[in-house]
C-alpha cells in the first residue's frame, strides 16, 4: 500500500477522535444547518433547532496519491446537537481523468472511514467538480454507497446551476443536494435569475435543501421572494465563522421566508 495512502488512513483515524461525536441516526435534519469550515468555533449555545454541518477533512488528489487533511480547528457543540462530517475533496488543476478514476474507490475508502466514526453514518461530500471530473464524482459516490449500510445518508454540495437545467446530479448517489447560492460568478447570477423566475429547482427526488451565505442578503430575499425557502433544510455559510449570537440573528432573519 502507497505510503501517502497509509499516512491518510492514520490520520483519518486520529481524525475520529477528534471530531465531536454525531447524534443518533434516527433524529431528523434541523430546518438550519450552520457549515463550520476551519476556525475555532464554539457552538454549545446555538438553538435546539440548529444542527453542525462542520469541515471533516479535506481529500487531496494528485495524479499518483492522495494526501489528507485532517481538521485543525476545535469545535465546540451541544451533547445534543445534530452533528454532519463535510468531507472536501480538491485536485490538482492538470490531473488527467482516468488518474482521478483510478483512485476513486482510495477516495471512497477514506471517506467511509470517517464516516465509520459516527455510528448514525452520515456525511456531506464538497466537491467543485468540474466537467471533466464528473464521471470521477459519480464513480465516488457508487464506492461509498457500496460502503455505507442501508439507511446511511450522503449529502453533497452542488454549484447553483447543477440544479437547474444542468441536472447532471440526478446520476450521483446522494440521497440531499444542496445547490449554493453564493459567491456566484456570471453563471451563478444567471442561475438566481433562472431559479426565481421559474420558483422550483431540480432534482425534485432529493431531499430538499438551500445553501446561503449571511454576507449575500440580497440574494436570501431574492430567493426567500420567490418561496424557494420553503420546506428546505437551509444550510448557511459565514465566512469569518459563527457565534451563537450571529446564528441566532440570521436564522431570525431568514424564518420570514420560511
Amino acid at each position: 500500500m502507497p505510503y501517502a495512502y497509509c499516512l491518510a488512513i492514520a490520520l483519518c483515524a486520529a481524525m475520529l477522535i477528534a471530531a465531536p461525536k454525531p447524534t443518533a441516526a434516527n433524529l431528523p435534519m434541523p430546518r438550519f444547518m450552520l457549515w463550520c469550515w476551519e476556525a475555532p468555533q464554539d457552538l454549545r449555545q446555538v438553538p435546539e433547532d440548529t444542527g453542525i454541518a462542520f469541515l471533516a477533512a479535506t481529500i487531496k488528489v494528485h495524479s499518483h496519491c492522495l494526501s489528507y487533511t485532517p481538521r485543525m480547528q476545535p469545535l465546540l457543540t451541544a451533547p445534543h446537537a445534530y452533528v454532519l462530517p463535510v468531507v472536501r475533496i480538491e485536485t490538482e488543476r492538470d490531473i488527467a481523468p482516468e488518474s482521478e478514476i483510478a483512485q476513486a474507490e482510495k477516495v471512497a475508502k477514506l471517506i467511509a472511514k470517517l464516516a465509520a466514526g459516527n455510528e448514525c453514518r452520515r456525511v456531506q461530500i464538497d466537491f467543485d467538480a468540474r466537467l471533466k471530473e464528473r464521471a470521477f464524482y459519480c464513480l465516488v459516490l457508487q464506492h461509498l454507497r457500496r460502503q455505507f449500510p442501508a439507511g446511511s445518508t450522503v449529502s453533497v454540495t452542488a454549484l447553483a446551476s447543477w440544479c437547474l437545467d444542468d441536472c447532471w446530479t440526478d446520476s450521483l448517489a446522494a440521497q440531499q443536494v444542496v445547490p449554493m447560492f453564493f459567491s456566484m460568478g456570471r453563471g451563478g447570477r444567471e442561475a438566481l435569475a433562472v431559479a426565481t423566475g421559474r420558483r422550483t429547482l431540480n432534482p425534485a427526488n432529493n431531499q430538499a435543501a438551500i445553501g446561503l451565505s449571511v454576507a449575500e442578503p440580497a440574494v436570501i430575499q431574492s430567493l426567500g421572494e420567490s418561496g424557494l425557502l420553503k420546506d428546505r433544510n437551509i444550510f448557511l455559510f459565514a465566512s469569518h465563522g459563527w457565534t451563537n449570537a450571529k446564528a441566532q440573528k440570521v436564522e431570525y432573519e431568514v424564518k420570514k421566508w420560511l
